[in-house]
């Protein structure tokens, strides 16, 4: 008999052989030492993989279940301890302040975010994409609810649960995702747009023209793109404005919100304004029944009154009107006029002494700090925010390390490419925010040009913590272990801190350190959606 080839010995081992063919291929496997070799190596790998196909759970691999704990205690209970520093600093000395002073011009409620991009004016336009997405998401969660249902029916009866809790959860989504009630808006594009004297819009208005003039009333809520803009008229609801110079000598009675150069106030407003601008001037016969908020380079109150809290972030403002509530400036000089007037509390901080006139009626004294004219690297809070600045950043990346080791190793990768990671990163940098404020004024995409900022932010941000791990495995040498992957993190980002901080050159190496991280950010995500490794092909039946 001649030696035996693999189908003839798997047909053995699954006994499909005739009595006779078997009998004579074990007494051949007796005397032939290599056949019964062969036999023996496919023996063992049907069994394998007969143990593959029917084996229900795999079987924790012993390195996870040794006991290495207590090496990495230290540094679990560091990084907590950073994180809850972190969190402490950042709400105590940035979120409270800015949500009390926020408070003040009408920017309250439980949750500020949800309010702000949710709620009133921002709302509008943003029902049909809400809708969209409710849709997709309910048709996703639904179908991946059914696929888990129909394959642990078969292999996992015990977690039906989980899948019918899914279906359940894409049910809830289609329910929420009925179409609301329809809000009408009328929009309008011009060259010139003017709303006659005795027209009224009983909807939303919606204007993109060069110039813009409301001399009629506006039942709902004013979104404005203009080169110029006068509101003569009357607006029931509030004003979101993006425009060159905007003057509003009628009735507003909602709120004012303008990112502008220039804002001329003399008419009403019923409740707050907040404005980013150039230069803001309340005259005489203005009055805001709310709170104002003003960033800006030149603020002037002149005769107007305000009803409740001022919050001024202005270079030089001046105040020469009445205010009911209380005050608070921050700003490089301040100067208070004869006719001012204010009720409330009052303070100033910035780097000049204010300039109170003697005739001015104030309820309490001008509360006064002084901003230090040391050099920054003299002053001890200096060294001590930059210390807070590289705690938090080895927070951001010892937790990336720990939660994706594999994606933190394709950045180190992909920064290794020096000249494709800085290329692609300058113009991710620049392109980005482009896209996203264009699709933002399409009003309807809103929520997407939104998403996409903060998304830019956080990526923007994580860019130098990306760069300074690449900069300390260059100086203490590649090694796989994870405290040297920390200490070259560690080291990275404290060399980051000395040169961005270096005079003249310090904004240069910020720039060069998040386009070089960035552009390995989206090499290491394009890479990984582009590769993804295929399913391995089914094995054929033996």
């Amino acid at each position: 008999m001649n030696h035996l080839d693999e189908l003839t010995c798997l047909l053995y081992l699954d006994g499909q052989l005739s009595a006779e063919r078997s009998a004579a291929l074990v007494a051949h496997v007796r005397a032939c030492s290599d056949c019964g070799a062969l036999l023996h190596v496919l023996e063992q790998e049907t069994a394998w993989l007969r143990g593959a196909l029917t084996e229900q759970e795999e079987a924790v691999p012993a390195r996870l279940l040794a006991a290495h704990g207590t090496r990495t205690a230290w540094a679990w209970a560091l990084s907590l301890g950073l994180a809850a520093l972190g969190l402490f600093t950042l709400w105590t000395e940035f979120i409270e302040p800015w949500q009390q002073q926020l408070e003040q011009v009408g920017f309250g409620g439980n949750n500020l975010l949800t309010m702000f991009l949710f709620g009133g004016i921002f709302w509008e336009g943003w029902l049909d994409m809400l809708t969209l997405i409710q849709f997709l998401a309910a048709i996703t969660t639904g179908a991946l609810g059914l696929l888990l249902l129909h394959r642990w029916l078969r292999r996992r009866p015990h977690l039906v649960g989980t899948g019918g809790a899914l279906v359940a959860l894409g049910l809830l989504f289609a329910l929420l995702a009925l179409p609301p009630a329809a809000v009408a808006a009328e929009v309008r594009k011009a060259d010139t747009f003017r709303l006659a004297k005795d027209e009224v819009i009983p909807n939303d208005l919606v204007i993109y023209a060069g110039s813009a003039r409301i001399e009629g009333t506006v039942e709902g809520d004013l979104i404005l793109f203009a080169s110029q803009a006068t509101i003569t008229g009357k607006v029931q609801g509030d004003i979101l404005a993006f425009a060159q110079t905007l003057r509003v000598e009628g009735e507003v009675g909602g709120n004012i919100r303008a990112f502008l150069n220039t804002l001329l106030l003399d008419g009403v407003v019923e409740r707050n304004l907040t404005t980013f601008a150039e230069s803001v001037t309340v005259d005489r016969n203005a009055r805001v029944a709310g709170s104002l908020m003003a960033f800006a380079s030149n603020f002037m109150l002149d005769g107007g009154q305000v009803a409740r809290d001022v919050t001024l972030f202005v270079d030089r403002p001046s105040l020469n009107g009445r205010i009911e509530g209380n005050l608070t400036v921050r700003a490089r000089s301040l100067s208070i006029g004869p006719e001012a007037e204010l009720l409330g509390t009052a303070s100033y901080r910035g780097r000049q002494q204010p300039n109170v006139s003697p005739q001015a009626r104030l309820a309490s004294p001008l509360s006064i700090e002084i901003e230090s004219r040391l050099p920054r690297f003299l002053q001890p809070k200096f060294y001590f925010w930059q210390a807070v600045r590289w705690a938090a950043a080895f927070l951001l990346g010892t937790v990336l390390l720990l939660l994706l080791p594999g994606f933190y190793h394709d950045l180190q990768r992909h920064s290794a490419q020096i000249g494709a990671s800085v290329g692609f990163g300058l113009l991710g940098l620049l392109a980005t925010p482009i896209v996203a404020a264009l699709v933002c004024f399409t009003v309807v995409g809103l929520a997407l040009g939104l998403g996409t900022l903060l998304l830019y932010a956080v990526a923007a941000y994580a860019g130098h913590i990306i760069f300074s791990a690449w900069l300390g495995r260059r100086l203490l040498g590649p090694n796989p272990a994870r405290g040297a992957l920390l200490s070259q993190l560690a080291l990275g980002l404290l060399l980051y801190r000395i040169a961005a901080n270096l005079p003249y050159v310090g904004w240069l190496a910020t720039l060069l350190a998040a386009a070089w991280g960035f552009g390995a950010l989206l090499l290491a995500l394009y890479h990984r959606v582009r590769h993804q490794p295929a399913a391995p092909a089914a094995a054929p039946a033996v």
